[in-house]
């Protein structure tokens, strides 16, 4: 039975699969890649009814977990099958088209296999979750989203909580600085307790971390030259751009006092399959803000929470327009957050 369950999650690697093909076969491949995660997955969270299932109890969870690592792993080889490509492109467009496939794949694949790989308590796994993250140059975000999110998520002391008519720039502008602000600044003040007076030194993984990915950008350009710096820095920017795309989408207008516990309304969630299988259960957000160490494949749906009109896909286009976003997303903002707005 839990076998059968996970086979729905094979789905979550064809974008990786598609994307190595890309780099190494064809940009076909990459151009499919893009018309199934920017056309056809989108059109099925809107087609599609919810699909509000809760797994099975799991026993045994080797398949889910080696679908996970599968698809990290085929994030790795891309990005490296890329900058291979990069140093002697074929032309302009399979170099752009390439790279936003890759990034795409990194934003979705890697940054999301990422996310559940840094809440594991097995260090091999939050060390793949951490190579995720800095072949997208955000590696700060393991110490923001577990140390600072989880804390914070809904107060304005989280800068990856967006506000109520806030617009997806204005929250992009506003998060990706702070994030990695306030990852520093956790940094420092553990640094502080352990008494270390170089906080700002390479003790602070930030900074540590921070400076590992300017030497990668400046590897890159001098080892493999400028075509592979270009592709490998458009992958990196839209990446970050889905990443965010998510985190907006997920608390958007959610917000609590920071003497309120955390409780699964402070979350958006979808059960749409499609965003469910290709996401591995992020759209149950809900849950995962319950019990942050939950795999992914046992989260559950939790009724009468906040409920997007579609999926993580459906409702990309929706937020890149600020006005459709507010029609669409506002009147379905619960009323005792509205008020917690007014206040």
């Amino acid at each position: 039975m839990n076998f059968r369950y996970s086979i729905r999650y094979l789905f979550a690697l064809l974008p990786g699969i598609l994307v190595l093909l890309g780099n190494i076969v064809s940009v076909k491949f990459a151009i499919a890649n893009i018309i199934w995660a920017m056309v056809i997955l989108p059109c099925a969270d809107w087609i599609k009814k919810p699909s509000e299932n809760d797994p099975p109890e799991f026993t045994d969870s080797f398949f889910p977990d080696l679908i996970l690592v599968i698809s990290s792993l085929l994030h790795i080889l891309s990005v490296f099958a890329l900058l291979k490509m990069a140093v002697h492109p074929q032309n302009i467009f399979s170099l752009i088209t390439c790279a936003l496939s890759t990034g795409l794949n990194t934003g979705v694949a890697g940054f999301i296999c990422a996310h559940e790989l840094v809440h594991r308590k097995y260090f091999y796994a939050r060390m793949l979750g951490q190579v995720n993250l800095f072949l997208g140059s955000y590696m700060h975000f393991y110490i923001e989203h577990i140390h600072g999110h989880h804390k914070n998520v809904g107060t304005n002391a989280d800068p990856a909580t967006a506000r109520y008519g806030e617009s997806y720039y204005d929250f992009l502008t506003r998060s990706v600085p702070f994030q990695w602000w306030h990852s520093l600044q956790l940094e420092v003040k553990r640094l502080e307790k352990e008494g270390n007076e170089f906080t700002y030194g390479l003790s602070n993984y930030v900074v540590t971390t921070t400076a590992l990915e300017l030497l990668m950008f400046v590897a890159v350009g001098v080892i493999l030259g400028k075509f592979a710096l270009l592709a490998y820095a458009i992958q990196t920017l839209f990446a970050i751009h889905f990443l965010e795309y998510v985190s907006y989408i997920e608390h958007y207008a959610l917000v609590r006092g920071e003497e309120k516990k955390i409780d699964a309304i402070h979350s958006w969630r979808t059960d749409k399959p499609g965003s469910r299988n290709s996401l591995f259960e992020l759209v149950r957000h809900s849950d995962h803000h319950l019990r942050a160490s939950k795999p992914y494949h046992t989260l559950v749906s939790h009724a009468g929470t906040p409920e997007l009109p579609s999926g993580y896909f459906g409702m990309y286009y929706i937020a890149l327009f600020p006005k459709w976003w507010f029609r669409k997303v506002n009147p379905l903002v619960p009323e005792i957050f509205k008020k917690k707005i007014a206040e």
